[in-house]
């Protein structure tokens, strides 16, 4: 994978540098790649994945710009379309 259009590259990102995308299978499957192959460069620039919640219903966003989640660790697969915030904090959530 390549990601040779973007203007910054992970080595010249700042050290409190956060990057949110959002990520599925469908998303992934127009790449043809999977969704983590998609996060695996991130991974291996000490970036830590968190999955954000989002219902990406728009009935929905007044609500949840009042009582916002705490992004918290993804542990497994990717199986629907998330949210994921990259950071290089390394724990259970990001507060």
């Amino acid at each position: 994978m390549s990601f040779s259009n973007c203007p910054i590259t992970l080595r010249q990102k700042r050290a409190e540098a956060l990057a949110l995308m959002p990520v599925g299978n469908a998303l992934a499957s127009t790449a043809d790649t999977s969704a983590a192959e998609l996060l695996e460069p991130f991974l291996q620039h000490g970036l830590s994945p968190y999955r954000l919640t989002n219902s990406y219903m728009p009935e929905d966003y007044p609500v949840m710009l009042r009582r916002w989640s705490v992004p918290t660790r993804l542990h497994g697969p990717i199986t629907s379309q998330t949210d994921v915030v990259l950071s290089p904090i390394d724990s259970a959530e990001l507060a």
